[in-house]
Formats: structure tokens, C-alpha cells, sequence
């Protein structure tokens, strides 16, 4: 016995153009509940997650919208958090804590339990007489200090 090939009352062209995912989404009755809950909770999971891209912070008596790219660092005290561009300092009142959450962990690194640097903005990592390791910036003057707890990140390069 042959069975007959699936035909569309459609030519296939005019079909609209849709993933399985939005298809399953517009039309959950055509399938089963279980399998639309499994593709929906898969493409969840597979979503990059969204990292923070923009900063509002507190620039002299100003507000500025800060691009996280442009970023070096940010270092905390124990009230603000310091933003370090190449171009100026900022404050915001965001815990690192909260910054190491909201960044992507390739691109920022916590080298102490008070700073986390822009890995793209590393220049140079030395180990100083004393034996301490400091990271050398792109384009700027300070060295920012690794603590012993941080320094293995280090050690490939």
C-alpha cells in the first residue's frame, strides 16, 4: 500500500516564512501540549543571555548614558561605585555584585574583590617586585591591583 504525499492547497512559495517555534507559538492546539512546552522552554534556554549594555551615571551635576563597551573599570567603595572611561569618571549607586550579574563574564573579570576590568581593555599584566600582580591599561596611567584570589586568571596569559 502507498501512502499519498503530503499536498498543500498552497503553492509552497506562498507559504509564509515562519520557525517552528512561532508556528507552535500562533498555533499551540496543532500540538501537543508537552511538546510545545518542551520547544518553548528549549529556545529559552538556548537565548543568549542579555547582558547590560547601557549606564546611567553621575558625571560632575550631570546624568550621562554610558556605552559599557567604553568601559574600563569599575571600582567600589563602600557607599558608590566608581565607572572609569577613557575619558572621565562616573558614579553610580549599583553594588558589584550587582555589576558581576549583569555583565558577560567573558568580557569582565573581577581581578579584586573590589574591581572588575574590561578584558579588552587590558594592556599588560606584570608582577611587580613585591611579587603583587597589576594590570596595565589601554591609553591610561593607573594600574589596577589583582589579589592573590584572582591572580590564576592570569596565569595562561
Amino acid at each position: 500500500m502507498h501512502a499519498e504525499p503530503f499536498v498543500t492547497a498552497e503553492p509552497f512559495e506562498s507559504a509564509p516564512a515562519r520557525s517552528w517555534p512561532d508556528a507552535a507559538a500562533a498555533a499551540p492546539h496543532a500540538v501537543p501540549a508537552w511538546l510545545h512546552a518542551f520547544v518553548m522552554e528549549a529556545v529559552r534556554v538556548a537565548a543568549p543571555p542579555a547582558y547590560l549594555r547601557w549606564i546611567r551615571a553621575a558625571v560632575g551635576g550631570s546624568v550621562r548614558l554610558l556605552d559599557v563597551d567604553q568601559v574600563l573599570f569599575f571600582q567600589s567603595d563602600s557607599k558608590c561605585t566608581l565607572v572609569q572611561t577613557a575619558a572621565a569618571q562616573a558614579v553610580i549607586r549599583m553594588s558589584l555584585s550587582d555589576l558581576r550579574r549583569e555583565l558577560d563574564p567573558a568580557v569582565w573579570w573581577t581581578i579584586h574583590r573590589s574591581t572588575i576590568v574590561n578584558v579588552r581593555a587590558i594592556d599588560e599584566v606584570r608582577r611587580q617586585g613585591d611579587g603583587r600582580v597589576v594590570v596595565q591599561l589601554k591609553g591610561h596611567a593607573r594600574t589596577l591591583r589583582v589579589s592573590e584570589a584572582h591572580e590564576r586568571q592570569f596565569r595562561q596569559m
